[in-house]
């Protein structure tokens, strides 16, 4: 070997390892071309170090080519599977009710009844007989298997200004000669609650009549006036239903 080329294969050398003392451990030489782990080339990369990855950065690999003379570089890939970024979209519409104060919206009734408090209750806890005083309620029925006591649902019509509609109610008070109450919609998230207090006074006993808007719903309108005209109704139906139970109980008591 002549002494010019003797000279170039050490200086080639030299330079060989100056590339390979550059290149960070777990990464490939300079000037080494990466392959897919599932190539069967025999210069196929090393593993790498692990390293943490920011926020909506994927594990995905990424296999470069790198240039004689130049660092591999890892770069992450967005994970199509990471959660995307948060878009402010506009929240959903309030009802036009919401925030309401509810405080004026219940109101109590009264009258007295030639019957004993055990026995309005008997009739009153009867919630198939509540069409028999009541001008704006039909067809009330207690589920199958359920009856007066706390925890039973039943359903029935109401009527108003000519319309009809079904509700369901679940009876959250029962106590004999005392009180009954139920919660229209259920105990856990009603709309209104209708209340008997039941007191004995002479021969007779007082029967209290009550209702309680317990939270805004869209069916009971748009504005506070439809909710006041709502409370109103009720009020006029309540008067009404006191005024025949007690009709009906002395009509039935001189038979």
């Amino acid at each position: 070997m002549s002494r010019e080329k003797y000279g170039m294969r050490r200086a080639a050398a030299r330079l060989l390892s100056a590339r390979r003392e550059a290149s960070p451990p777990g990464l490939p030489e300079a000037g080494h071309t990466c392959r897919p782990p599932d190539s069967t080339s025999a210069s196929a990369c090393p593993p790498r170090r692990s390293a943490p990855h920011p926020p909506g950065v994927g594990t995905h690999k990424v296999w470069l080519v790198s240039a004689p003379g130049s660092r591999m570089k890892r770069m992450p890939l967005l994970d199509p599977d990471s959660p995307e970024e948060p878009t402010n979209a506009a929240p959903p519409p309030q009802h036009p009710l919401d925030g309401l104060d509810l405080t004026p919206f219940t109101f109590s009734r009264r009258c007295w009844v030639d019957a004993a408090p055990d026995s309005v209750y008997r009739l009153i806890s009867d919630v198939s007989l509540i069409e028999t005083w009541s001008p704006s309620a039909a067809a009330v029925r207690y589920a199958p298997g359920d009856g007066p006591w706390a925890g039973a649902r039943f359903s029935g019509r109401n009527r108003r200004d000519g319309r009809e509609w079904v509700t369901d109610s679940e009876v959250v008070r029962a106590d004999l000669g005392v009180a009954f109450a139920f919660v229209v919609g259920g105990a856990e998230d009603g709309i209104v609650r209708w209340g008997w207090s039941l007191h004995e006074q002479g021969r007779g006993s007082i029967v209290r009549q009550s209702w309680q808007l317990l939270r805004i719903d869209p069916v009971l309108g748009d504005t506070r006036a439809d909710v006041e005209a709502l409370r109103d109704h009720m009020a006029d139906s309540a008067e009404s239903t006191l005024l025949a139970l007690a009709e009906w109980i002395a009509d039935h008591r001189t038979r």
